[in-house]
């Protein structure tokens, strides 16, 4: 035990990309993206993710602790992907598609 957490988080920026939150809105290299997960509050920021490195969010985007807080995660940091919903409950236990 190292004393980390695991947390699960939404990978959002891959290596080299640029990730932009302007008004509420999400840019991955200048593109406007679809965020469902989008909120009136988030605050804007823009950051280029490292060569190796991945730029996460969490889905709660006003109140979570993620690459806005900590930067970039190495691959080697990343475990694995969810593929079952947990909450909000009316949607447990079903499957998500996987890319």
């Amino acid at each position: 035990d190292d004393g980390e957490e695991l947390i699960i988080k939404r990978v959002i920026g891959l290596p080299g990309e640029k990730v932009k939150y302007k008004d509420n809105q999400l840019y991955i290299n200048g593109k406007k993206m679809i965020d469902k997960y989008a909120s009136k509050e988030t605050e804007d920021f823009e950051e280029v993710v490292p060569k190796g490195e991945y730029f996460v969010l969490g889905d709660n985007r006003t109140n979570s602790l993620d690459s806005r807080e900590f930067g970039a995660f190495p691959k080697k940091k990343i475990l694995g992907r969810t593929s079952m919903t947990i909450f909000p409950f009316k949607r447990w236990g079903k499957k998500k598609k996987l890319i």
